[in-house]
């Protein structure tokens, strides 16, 4: 008897206040909807700024290891801005793998704003290279593989990869609406603490290329 009502719905139990509101909504008016807010707009800067002069001294004074952070940065602020699910250690460590996806984003931020075009992919596949380049020549005269001189070829590599990372960086200057990078133009003391380990690099560098001579 017990299943036979289950079956034909019948609840000998009391209805919970949940219920008798329903029974007694009315019928002809709408049912309510859960109002959800709408997402808030990103704020910050999407990519890293920093002045061209900065830049230059601090790329250069670090013999380019300051690339390191710098996508580091980049990836960084990109993710705290899109909420995207990103690692910028890995991104920054495996930088030659994702320049190209740097860049676009970079171009689409300029395109949103109607702001000057440019080329990132072209401008991409020219880091990689000279960066693959700049490996290649490191690891051959690491290796005592070729002249003894081939060492010498990084200086100019390293003055090429330095023009063309300053010229992305003036462009990601742009898109953040800070074309001469004022908000990061000051020298912290922590810039001069890696532009001095840099300073020591380069003496040893110089060091060990004079050997060759």
């Amino acid at each position: 008897m017990a299943d036979f009502i289950l079956r034909r719905g019948c609840s000998l139990a009391p209805r919970s206040p949940t219920e008798s509101n329903a029974m007694t909504t009315n019928p002809y008016v709408a049912p309510r909807s859960t109002l959800v807010a709408p997402p808030s707009p990103a704020t910050g800067v999407p990519f890293y700024v920093v002045s061209a002069r900065k830049f230059t001294w601090l790329f250069i004074a670090t013999m380019g290891h300051y690339g390191i952070y710098w996508f580091y940065r980049n990836w960084h602020l990109y993710r705290q801005y899109s909420g995207s699910r990103i690692w910028p250690v890995a991104r920054a460590i495996f930088a030659v793998f994702f320049v190209h996806s740097l860049f676009a984003l970079v171009k689409d931020a300029l395109a949103e704003e109607g702001k000057l075009s440019w080329h990132a992919g072209r401008h991409a596949a020219l880091m990689v290279i000279l960066m693959l380049l700049s490996f290649l020549v490191d690891k051959l005269a690491s290796e005592s593989v070729g002249p003894p001189q081939l060492v010498w070829l990084l200086i100019p590599l390293f003055a090429l990869q330095a023009f063309v990372w300053r010229k992305a960086q003036v462009i990601i200057n742009v898109s953040c609406h800070d074309p001469d990078g004022q908000s990061n133009d000051r020298f912290t003391a922590a810039n001069f603490f890696w532009m001095a380990l840099g300073a020591l690099y380069w003496a040893l560098f110089l060091v060990g290329a004079s050997a060759t001579l």
